[in-house]
């Protein structure tokens, strides 16, 4: 009777425990609604993306997107980096507002996986995966090395509060402050001036948009500071082009030139495997919440 008993206590302990269990590949509430226009904009013109919230953030109980597209939301779910990764598919333009409640301790790899299901079950996506060898640029290092140096393994100072990000120095390349992550970018007359610190080169790889994919395969793992000079017009030319600016005067390289005799780096065309998503099927309105 009494194992009886403590068999009973077990079997109740156990299904206790699994009714409170975290579901962590779940939101645990999300609403989808049309993204009201935007009476800014010019007809046929798209808003930037908002992103607010999740893990990693100071509200990491809730994210919320405003203005995002279905095939953005794919990007994300499925950690895509380049736009062949995902051919166009009908209803890729449509807008939408998501807020989403996440569950307590999520991690990003876990949020992505929610917006797998969110999409399965909202929009019945249905996706297959495919290896095709496609054209890329091989973003490698040139025989006589970087031309960048390092960035300091000293702990990044907190910036503080009303620093302002982006002025351009007397040589027109936008200031940071010493604890600044990142690449921005300052254009004038045709020309575009990059300063980056702190920041990885298969970060600068995926922001030289280019007609092909950049892949970054340097080898060099650490974080770098760079500044970096070429015409805007160039970064969808072939490497042996000369590319035409605005100001005739103040010439700039291409990107290809520029990458090379800044950064000590090489664009080199090439094809490479990438995995591509294709779209079986996606209904263009969700179920309602």
């Amino acid at each position: 009777m009494r194992g009886a008993v403590m068999g009973a206590l077990i079997l109740a302990l156990v299904l206790a425990l699994a009714g409170s269990a975290q579901d962590l590949y779940h939101f645990e509430v999300a609403s989808i609604r049309p993204s009201p226009p935007n009476p800014r904009l010019s007809p046929g013109m798209v808003p930037a993306p908002k992103l607010e919230g999740g893990p990693g953030t100071s509200d990491p109980g809730q994210i919320t997107y405003k203005d995002i597209q279905l095939g953005t939301l794919i990007y994300r779910a499925y950690g895509l980096q380049y736009s062949n990764q995902l051919p166009a598919f009908s209803g890729q333009g449509s807008l939408f507002d998501i807020v989403a409640r996440v569950p307590a301790g999520a991690t990003a790899d876990q949020l992505n996986l929610m917006l797998q299901n969110l999409l399965l079950e909202r929009f019945n996506l249905r996706v297959d995966h495919e290896s095709k060898i496609l054209p890329a640029y091989a973003l490698t290092v040139g025989k006589n090395g970087p031309k960048f140096k390092e960035s300091s393994k000293a702990e990044a100072p907190e910036i503080p509060k009303g620093t302002k990000i982006g002025v351009p120095d007397d040589s027109g390349f936008p200031t940071v402050p010493p604890g600044y992550s990142g690449i921005v970018g300052w254009p004038s007359n045709g020309r575009i001036r990059w300063t980056g610190q702190r920041v990885a080169i298969s970060k600068l790889a995926q922001l030289l948009n280019l007609d092909h994919p950049v892949v970054d395969q340097t080898g060099l793992t650490g974080e770098y500071d760079f500044k970096l000079d070429f015409a805007m017009t160039g970064r969808r030319n072939d490497a042996g082009a000369t590319p035409p600016v605005d100001d005739t005067a103040d010439s700039a390289p291409s990107v290809f030139a520029a990458v090379e005799d800044q950064l000590g780096l090489k664009l080199e065309p090439t094809k490479l495997p990438f995995d591509v998503l294709v779209i079986d099927h996606i209904d263009k309105e969700p179920t309602a919440n």
